[in-house]
């Protein structure tokens, strides 16, 4: 169970290869954009996460065109914020700007270096090893996160509480 709001997360996750089967190229026509299947480890959490009222960014080299947007209302993926045309090696940083409290990401190409205003996780897979990192916390399911967030979501209500008690 992921906490509800008032103690939201701002999360940014690489669409591709996370939410989508497949990692962006860009040889990929308009039918191999809407023809990608989402993963369903990526939709339940995904949904799981907005609705108890966290802040979802998505991340992706894909081109802005309205394939994308597209395909996300196909497959009901929800999310607060859409990022497109930025390259793989500065998705970090773009969860960095957007003040991110973690960023996802799917491809070790995404993680060519730390961040220090967000915690960075890889999802392993099959397809695709990560080089082994101090700067990156390894998942194997998106739903290995849960824990995270409910961990965070207890420290920010206990400092809320702790603000409180002083001010009295």
């Amino acid at each position: 169970m992921v906490s509800p709001a008032p103690y939201n997360m701002k999360i940014a996750i690489t669409l591709d290869g996370i939410i989508s089967s497949k990692h962006y190229t860009p040889e990929m026509s308009e039918v191999d954009f809407l023809n990608q299947v989402c993963t369903e480890d990526g939709w339940y959490a995904i949904n799981r996460w907005f609705f108890s009222g966290h802040d979802l960014l998505l991340i992706s080299p894909r081109p802005k065109n309205d394939i994308t947007e597209r395909w996300l209302n196909e497959w009901a993926i929800i999310y607060s914020n859409l990022i497109l045309d930025t390259p793989l090696d500065q998705h970090i940083n773009v969860a960095s700007a957007n003040k991110c409290d973690m960023i996802v990401i799917g491809d070790k190409r995404s993680a060519s270096f730390p961040s220090d205003s967000c915690v960075v996780f890889g999802l392993k897979s099959d397809h695709l090893q990560f080089t082994p990192s101090k700067f990156i916390n390894y998942i194997g399911r998106l739903n290995e996160l849960d824990e995270v967030i409910e961990q965070w979501y207890l420290q920010k209500k206990r400092f809320a509480a702790s603000l409180a008690r002083k001010r009295k």
